[in-house]
């Protein structure tokens, strides 16, 4: 139904993401319109396109979230040295959202710097976007004018990227996901929301891989480019590989 909803031109990526306070999915998604496309959920199961304010034509998305209260989005891309924030709101029934001052700090000063994966911290305090080049920032949501904390790690390519976060928000593993041949790193996250390089998380098998957490929090998994699936135990910040 959703795939319905576009013209064959459209290109889709891999970002979406849902807010449960408004019943809302967002996707990660360009067509005639050159903006992320939002959807509300009806009451039958289905969704309808609902209004959303217009990007650039030369803007592309690669990545979008929810904080986890519902009131705020964040859209991240090929947008030099910035991401896009907007508050959303129920207006008299309607959804309606208002962009905030960007923030700046963002690494890169051209659309070949994408930024293409967004986490959010479990308080809502703080997003973690990461891209190419080796690129991640740490950013503050809930202050006035907000830049951009910078952590640099290895990287020369233009790569996508994966962000998967702790149960318990004191970390999260950095993977790539296409590219080049790069191990995962854990970033540790301290109060203040800067970034500390833990180093690599895993230095065997190298290569794009993705990592999740169960439910539970109690293990990670890990699958990779090469078909090596690995799955760790995890207790108060320590791995342990069954």
């Amino acid at each position: 139904q959703i795939h319905s909803m576009f013209s064959p031109k459209s290109s889709f990526s891999a970002g979406w993401a849902f807010n449960n306070k408004y019943d809302l999915l967002c996707l990660a998604v360009q067509d005639n319109l050159q903006g992320p496309c939002m959807l509300k959920r009806l009451p039958n199961g289905r969704y309808k396109r609902i209004h959303f304010p217009l990007f650039g034509s030369s803007m592309g998305i690669d990545a979008v979230a929810f904080t986890h209260d519902g009131n705020y989005l964040l859209v991240a891309g090929s947008f030099p040295g910035r991401v896009i924030k907007y508050k959303v709101e129920d207006i008299e029934g309607e959804i309606v959202f208002t962009q905030e001052p960007p923030i700046t700090g963002v690494p890169g000063s051209t659309s070949d710097y994408r930024m293409n994966c967004i986490i959010i911290s479990p308080d809502d305090r703080f997003a973690f976007v990461s891209g190419t080049y080796g690129q991640i920032v740490s950013i503050p949501l809930y202050i006035d004018n907000p830049e951009a904390y910078v952590l640099s790690v290895a990287g020369s390519t233009p790569e996508q990227t994966h962000l998967t976060l702790a149960p318990d928000g004191s970390h999260f593993i950095h993977s790539v996901i296409s590219g080049t041949n790069r191990s995962p790193r854990r970033i540790d996250i301290l109060p203040d929301g800067t970034l500390v390089d833990g180093g690599v998380f895993m230095s065997r098998p190298t290569g794009p891989c993705f990592t999740a957490f169960s439910p539970s929090g109690n293990y990670l998994v890990l699958t990779q480019s090469s078909n090596v699936n690995r799955i760790y135990t995890y207790n108060d910040g320590v791995y342990t590989l069954l």
